[in-house]
């Protein structure tokens, strides 16, 4: 018994050994693991969903997988229902809507649609009326359910009808004896049952009627065979493999009712599949059992070798044929391999067929031999591969360190192989011949038409004649330097050679021995680095580079250059062949590419598809130049360690992808769950492969979604197509690299939208198919139907509404007109009143003044009194009227409020003390500096206080107070309040009082206009009134108004200086900046006036009269302004000494007060003042007063310079310096002749420092002491000149100048022209200089 099994585990041991090597060479497998996103390495089961994906089961994990991304669904306590009579492993069965996993009497539902484990399973069942106690479950291959009950019942639920009723009884007895139910299957309406011991019962679908019973094993291999069964089927064929102590496969063609036995092991055989071409595929312990469909060719595969050539010795625990052709294998602890038919169209022939080589294998050439063979050359020596066993083996007659470059065959059918380092060798009959004469680096070899060989070199081209062994080098030059380092020649036309060289390409003519470059102008960079040339069938020459492929039609100077974004797989290009059906083959530094040529046209078209390693393409780049087309149709691509075989006898197919599946959603970059709510909508209540709609909030307008073609072949070269109907126009097209692509959509407005998806494989042949999902991107609230019906509504209601009100404010605009018309009567009749009075007015009170001025009497005082009173009404009417027609604006002016508050207690006294009334103003501070409106605010305060004297009786108190409120919001307002004792108004009164025409009840007489100007000026300041009033106690009338009130800014720093100023020019302040001095004690003004000046000018400043003298001394401003009232020196003082002392006389003084009396006006332009303003004062008005005396200063100067007629009187302001200037012309009078007369002399014979000399004649004049000199003496030239009496030259004398040279220089400068021809010239007697 031992002799046989040993016996026959030998002769399988054989059979293995002797299929191996043709199973290895047909079969290459991917591997797919733990890496890729597998979840672990121990795979179970393997099924495919109806939709395509793959669902892979590992030890404690389902995943399910689409080409490119594995999603995980775990297993739960609640999520297994308990199988009573199924003790076997891993099981599964698909169908539309569920997948059930049964495994050691255990029972597991996935829901497809929710993409996860369905809870209690039970439950689920229940819904299709099985509400028995399971034993055990099976589905067929039409997905219909048998369920085994505890009470031995066998139920059917019918998948297209979807009942479910009990089909038989007494299952476990089939034939009176008990059995246990291993598995089901329904084939030709036909159903069999396979017992454990065998047995096979044959019923009839329709009736439920038993047909007949066979049993497949023997009694002995009932007990053998005993343990698991998995039964698969085919048209007439079902097979069963059953394990036990060992393994067998059994197969029953059910026409014929035959048994046989297909292989019988001793290792268990785990699970078996058919694939779409009916052969068998059982995958067991110690590998891999492969049937035809003939059950005749039978190959074992041990081991499951890689498309790298590396091999996997492992378990196959189970396996799966999938609807697209692909072969799945599940590992005991490798993970999944995979395996299909069009996958590996290049044969890999990787390091690991060249030996244990520790270096690096660089395939550089090939050549065929008479024997069918390959040579194949390396930097490592020679190899030969026989195509026809996958081969390799080493060329041990040639040298193995020899660095092979290339190989050609001549005519004779000899191979000569060039090497870098060992010369050029001769392969003839076996033999190898080592070519003397070929000394140096060879790089290339072609053969003449004669014969002879033109051989390219690192030092350029060379002839050898093979005949007579002579060796020729050719002295040619290329760009202007002699041609080296030649790397290629092939045939370019019936006389001439293209070559590749360090300096670029080249024709070379060997009858005419000359070179050419007609690719010169089509290739113009330089900086490209030539790594290929070929010449096709149909003349095209193709040039690789670093960067891109050229393409060259040389009979029509067509030239085209291909990158990636034309198609190819990379730029790098390394390798060009064509094949004999005429497409032209391309390596890369990454993949290859194939290029389709249509010549047809007028110009060239390409068409491409691409290779990678998922196509068996070598994983490392390949090497340059390193193709070959054998006789028979076959290419070879060499790279770095092997190189690539194409067999293209064989059909290739490019089958297409099928239909996209939505894999994945995101929002806002945010994966979505299935019933997960996101904003309160739950977008996903499925999965998104089974979802045919989408819909949005509007703001959930940012989404992405995921989609894959399930291209399991060769998910890097799967190609889509894309187009959301309603936003684009034409189909996006994008290249997924890694097989998932993706759709990117942000901002959708509210609206329906279509997503179609369309795939391709790397053939670019578009699927028939489209996958299509509908997104709906919901409107807000307020766009939506019944927002428009609600905005329907709120229109006809406000146009009601409108309709209404235009109806009461029609009536009120009527009421409104009669009561203008009526106001306009009062404002007319109000004016012309007011103008006939001002005249008679004016001719009673100017007068008065003057008998005031002369005799004194209460009587007239009394009568002039009431006359300014009824002026003082008749302002106030033209000031409302001027405020109702046109309005009026602010006037502002920066001052001291408390200042000008206090004057009232002056205006008023003399009233107070008449009618008896103590009268006071009180104020928190002793001075408030901020602009207001000098005009306006007077108004206001004369007019609250004159209705508080009117209304308060004798012995009564009128109050002004003057304070910073603490308690309200706003911090930056002051407040003024007018409380008096008087009669008070009453409380229905108070709203209106401010109103135009309003009298109160209590109010004898008065207009009724007088508040309401109150009013309205205090809001002109942004103020705001208040009225309290407790009738014959207290009335308080208060107002605010903000202290940062400022003048808007000027726009031009330019001041315009009229038309009959000098030379009618713009004089721009900022040109120089002048000195001005600030004289003031009060420090807040005096640095506001700083402040403000600074930006222009220079400004100084002095805390008194005293300072002030002094700063103006020693720094010479050009103006100066200066309060009235000062400590130590008042300003008339100050002003009286300035225009006395010489040194400073000339300095313009505006003088500052806030007494505005006439007497003291008088008193300061006395004391020399050049203005005079009251304070408070308007800013702008002091700047433009500063820059006219500026200007009238400057205009002094330039009358000076321009006038031939010196007048003191014209360019001086004081007597001073009018003096000042007529005895320094005096001096220059009498000194007129002498050349030595110097500033010295001269400052001497003023009697001043020359210090100060020279600033006053600076001021006066513009002009330094020296230049006043030689201004003098020129006008005196002139002055002569025109006269006509003298010559140049004597009149040079007599103004002292010692040369005539120097004397027509300064002339020249000074006129404008010589004095020779200043003296012909008539023009000259205006007396101006030019």
């Amino acid at each position: 018994m031992m002799i046989n099994y040993f016996c026959r585990f030998l002769l399988l041991g054989l059979l293995c050994f002797c299929l191996q090597i043709n199973a290895q060479q047909s079969f290459v497998f991917s591997s797919i693991d733990s890496k890729n996103g597998l979840s672990e390495n121990r795979v179970r089961t393997i099924l495919q969903l109806q939709d395509g994906r793959m669902l892979i089961t590992t030890e404690g994990v389902t995943n399910i997988y689409d080409g490119t991304s594995f999603k995980y669904l775990h297993l739960k306590a609640n999520t297994i229902s308990q199988l009573s009579s199924y003790s076997g492993f891993h099981h599964g069965y698909v169908d539309k809507d569920y997948v059930w996993i049964k495994d050691k009497g255990k029972l597991m539902g996935i829901d497809i649609k929710q993409e996860r484990f369905v809870a209690k399973p039970d439950s689920v069942l229940a819904d299709m009326e099985i509400h028995e106690p399971i034993a055990d479950f099976f589905a067929d291959a039409y997905h219909n359910y048998w369920v085994l009950t505890s009470s031995d019942k066998l139920l059917f639920k019918d998948a297209k009808k979807r009942t479910t009723a009990v089909f038989i009884t007494n299952v476990l007895t089939p034939n009176g004896k008990k059995d246990e139910l291993y598995d089901v299957a329904v084939i030709r309406q036909q159903l069999f049952l396979f017992y454990k011991k065998g047995l096979i019962v044959c019923y009839d679908l329709k009736t439920a009627k038993e047909l007949y019973q066979t049993n497949s094993l023997s009694y002995q291999d009932q007990q053998r065979y005993n343990r698991t069964l998995m039964v698969a089927q085919s048209n007439n064929s079902l097979f069963q493999i059953r394990n036990g102590a060992s393994g067998i496969m059994l197969a029953y063609d059910i026409k014929k009712r035959i048994h046989t036995k297909i292989l019988e092991t001793d290792y268990w055989l785990n699970t078996i599949s058919v694939d779409s071409k009916g052969n068998l595929w059982v995958s067991c312990a110690i590998g891999l059992w492969f049937i035809d469909k003939n059950l005749k060719e039978k190959h074992f595969i041990p081991s499951f070798k890689l498309v790298d050539g590396t091999e996997v010795n492992t378990e196959a625990s189970t396996l799966y044929n999938d609807s697209q052709g692909g072969l799945w294998i599940g590992t005991f602890n490798h993970g999944l391999l995979y395996y299909h038919p069009d996958r590996f169209k290049f044969k890999n022939v990787g390091k690991t067929f060249f030996g244990t080589q520790p270096k690096d294998i660089d395939v550089t050439c090939f050549q065929e031999t008479t024997q069918n063979t390959i040579l194949v050359g390396t930097k490592n020596g020679l190899y030969i591969y026989s195509p026809e066993t996958s081969k390799l083996a080493v060329f041990s007659r040639f040298l193995a360190d020899a660095d092979c470059v290339s190989m050609t065959k001549d005519a004779q059918n000899r191979i000569w192989v060039c090497t870098k380092n060992k010369g050029v060798y001769c392969l003839q009959n076996n033999q190898v011949t080592l070519i003397g004469q070929l000394v140096g680096n060879c790089n290339y070899i072609v053969e003449k038409p004669d014969g002879q060989f033109l051989v390219a070199t690192s030092e350029g081209l060379a002839v050898f004649n093979p005949v007579n062994g002579i060796f020729q080098s050719l002295q040619l030059t290329l760009n202007g330097e002699r041609l080296a380092s030649v790397s290629q020649l092939i045939t370019f036309d019936k006389n001439s050679f293209l070559g590749r060289s360090n300096a670029g390409l080249f024709v070379y003519n060997y009858k005419k021995n000359r070179i050419s470059q007609p690719l010169k102008e089509l290739l113009k960079d330089k900086n490209q680095q030539y790594s290929c040339i070929f010449k096709d069938s149909r003349g095209i020459v193709w040039i690789g580079t670093q960067d891109g492929l050229h393409v060259w039609k040389s009979s029509t100077k067509e030239q085209h250059t291909l990158f990636t974004d034309d198609g190819l797989v990379n730029n790098s290009i390394k390798g060009i062949i064509e094949d004999k059906q005429g497409r032209i083959w391309v390596t890369t530094a990454g993949g290859v590419s194939r290029i389709v040529v249509n010549a047809n046209e007028k110009q060239l078209r390409f068409s491409m598809a691409n290779f990678n390693h998922f196509d068996g393409v070598l994983e490392n780049e390949f090497t340059a130049s390193a193709v070959f087309a054998s006789d028979k149709g076959q290419l070879y691509l060499g790279g770095v360690n092997g190189f690539n075989s194409i067999d293209l006898q064989k059909p290739w197919s490019f089958k297409q992808v099928q239909k996209p599946l939505f894999t994945g959603l995101n929002l806002f970059g945010t994966p979505v769950k299935p019933g997960e709510s996101y904003d309160g909508n739950t977008i996903l209540k499925n999965a998104i492969a089974a979802t045919n709609s989408l819909e949005f909030n509007y703001n959930q307008n940012f989404i992405s979604i995921d989609f894959s073609a399930l291209n399991y072949v060769n998910p890097t070269q799967t190609y889509y197509r894309y187009r959301l109907e309603g936003v684009d126009e034409n189909w996006r097209e994008i290249v997924a690299q890694n097989g998932t692509g993706t759709a990117v959509y942000t901002n959708l407005a509210p609206g329906n939208y279509v997503l179609k998806v369309n795939a391709a494989n790397n053939s670019k042949e578009w699927s028939n198919e489209y996958a299509q999902i509908t997104i709906v991107v919901h409107s807000p609230f307020w766009k939506t139907p019944v927002a428009y019906a609600l905005y329907l509504l709120v229109v006809v209601l406000l146009f009601y509404l409108s309709l209404t009100y235009y109806k009461r404010w029609t009536n009120q605009k009527l009421i409104r007109e009669n009561e203008e018309k009526l106001n306009e009567l009062k404002f007319n009749f109000f004016t012309n009143v007011s103008h006939e009075f001002r005249t008679p007015l004016t001719l009673i009170i100017t007068p008065l003044e003057s008998i005031l001025k002369e005799i004194k009497d209460s009587r007239i005082s009394l009568v002039y009194c009431h006359a300014l009173n009824l002026q003082h009404l008749v302002n106030q009417l033209l000031d409302f009227r001027r405020l109702e027609i046109s309005g009026e604006k602010l006037n502002l002016t920066f001052g001291d409020l408390v200042d000008f508050v206090m004057q009232f207690e002056d205006l008023f006294g003399k009233l107070a003390e008449e009618k008896q009334i103590d009268f006071s103003i009180q104020s928190e501070k002793p001075e408030l500096f901020l602009y207001f409106d000098k005009d306006k605010l007077h108004k206001v305060i004369n007019n609250l206080l004159s209705n508080s004297f009117k209304f308060t009786p004798v012995g009564g108190t009128v109050r002004i107070r003057l304070s910073l409120p603490k308690t309200t919001l706003k911090s930056d307002v002051f407040q003024l309040e007018v409380i008096d004792s008087g009669s008070g108004i009453a409380e229905k009164d108070l709203s209106n009082v401010f109103n135009r025409f309003y009298q109160a009840s209590t109010t004898q007489g008065g207009s009724g206009i007088g508040l309401h100007l109150v009013k309205e000026y205090v809001e002109l300041h942004l103020g705001a009134i208040t009225v309290e009033s407790e009738p014959n106690v207290k009335t308080v009338f208060a107002f605010t108004i903000p202290l940062d009130l400022a003048p808007e800014k000027a726009y031009s720093e330019t001041l315009v200086v009229p038309e009959d100023t000098i030379d009618n020019q713009l004089i721009p302040t900022a040109f120089k900046k002048e000195k001005i001095l600030v004289v003031e004690d009060n420090e807040d003004l005096r640095s506001f006036i700083v402040n403000e000046l600074s930006h222009k000018y220079e400004v100084f400043e002095a805390a008194d009269g005293e300072e002030g003298e002094k700063l103006a001394l020693s720094q010479s401003p050009d103006l100066i302004i200066s309060d009235v009232m000062m400590p130590k020196v008042d300003g008339f003082e100050l002003c009286k000494r300035i225009k006395l002392n010489v040194q400073t006389s000339h300095i313009p003084v505006i003088l500052l007060t806030a007494r505005t009396s006439e007497e003291l006006k008088m008193t300061g332009y006395q004391s020399g003042a050049d203005e005079y303003l009251a304070k408070p004062f308007n800013l702008e008005i002091l700047l433009l007063r500063i820059e006219k005396l500026i200007l009238q200063k400057n205009q002094r100067q330039s009358a000076f310079s321009k006038k031939l007629e010196v007048n003191p009187k014209e360019i001086t302001i004081t007597s001073i310096d009018e003096q000042l200037i007529e005895r320094a012309l005096d001096c220059m009078e009498k000194n007129m002749d002498n050349p030595d007369y110097s500033v010295q002399q001269f400052s001497q014979d003023l009697g001043m420092d020359r210090t100060v000399l020279y600033k006053k004649m600076q001021s006066i004049t513009g002009l330094a002491p020296s230049e006043f000199i030689r201004s003098i003496r020129l006008k005196r030239a002139a002055q002569l000149l025109t006269q006509g009496n003298y010559p140049v030259a004597e009149v040079a004398e007599k103004v002292g100048f010692n040369t005539q040279k120097y004397f027509s220089k300064y002339f020249k400068e000074a006129f404008g022209v010589s004095p020779s021809k200043y003296a012909q010239n008539d023009n000259n007697a205006d007396n101006e200089l030019l």
